[in-house]
């Protein structure tokens, strides 16, 4: 595995929250931040942060309350305009001025509103699974695990929970793939049990309505307008329809596209087709 470092700042109302970093300004000429899903951290990217290097220095975050971050006090503060002020000092912690953006599902829509409000900041962005219609299905299968996420007494017992839970996203995973699946979603107590590595309090916003599925998220996505998008769907996805995929490109017209078979919400961005296509779009980036 690729060394990285790892590195916090300190939130507007007080959180210390983590990232890794991986390479250094020295390194390279181009800076990657990755920004996780709902229940994703850092560790999600290990694959696409390793591949990655030594081309790009790549940060990924662990947004608050997820891995290494501080939990708020206030659940209210896991919202996507929290997030993007969390990721301007990030960037701002790490000294990079711009650059480009990876976000998975969650992630994605904060990349959203990063574009609305300092677009200057985007150099590109890559949005995995995600678009301006997120499908209510595929948003009430998430919310139904979220907040009611238990311990796990032993790590096969949390890589067969992640099988339970998941089987239909990632229907050809074997045993490996389900361990590592827990051993990036879950952390070990100091008692040996395993939990799953974020604030079950991220839900709270969820259940008193604060979804995306009902907000018109469009005139935020044509935003992107201008800038280098390449947008990743999972095949089997229940996040992010073929039909709002498709009409993605029609409303961004440039924005370029990849289709991930046999995965659904969201893929690791580890998938052959998925790495394919991103080495062809950000080697068009000057």
């Amino acid at each position: 595995m690729t060394s990285y470092s790892e590195r916090t700042f300190t939130s507007d109302d007080g959180l210390r929250l983590f990232y890794r970093d991986y390479g250094s300004p020295e390194q390279a000429a181009k800076a990657v931040l990755c920004i996780p899903g709902l229940t994703r951290n850092s560790r999600d990217f290990e694959d696409l942060a390793e591949h990655l290097i030594p081309d790009f220095r790549v940060l990924c975050a662990d947004l608050r309350g997820r891995g290494q971050s501080e939990y708020a006090s206030d659940p209210q503060s896991y919202n996507p305009a929290v997030y993007v002020r969390d990721m301007t000092l990030l960037l701002d912690a790490a000294g990079v001025e711009q650059a480009i953006f990876v976000g998975t599902s969650l992630g994605g829509l904060v990349t959203t509103m990063v574009v609305n409000m300092i677009r200057n900041r985007v150099q590109a962005a890559i949005l995995n699974d995600i678009g301006p219609v997120v499908e209510p299905s595929g948003l009430q299968r998430i919310a139904s695990y979220v907040g009611a996420s238990g311990d796990y007494p032993t790590w096969d017992a949390a890589a067969a929970g992640m099988r339970e839970q998941n089987l239909s996203v990632f229907p050809s995973f074997g045993d490996a793939d389900w361990m590592r699946m827990a051993k990036r979603l879950c952390a070990e107590c100091e008692d040996g049990t395993v939990r799953p590595d974020f604030d079950k309090n991220i839900a709270v916003p969820l259940a008193a309505g604060g979804d995306a599925s009902t907000v018109d998220l469009w005139p935020l996505f044509e935003a992107f307008a201008g800038i280098p998008v390449l947008g990743v769907r999972g095949e089997l996805s229940d996040i992010l329809s073929s039909e709002t995929f498709d009409a993605m490109k029609t409303r961004v017209p440039g924005l370029e596209q990849v289709l991930v078979r046999g995965v659904g919400h969201a893929p690791f961005l580890s998938e052959p087709e998925a790495v394919r296509a991103i080495d062809a779009f950000l080697g068009k980036i000057g």
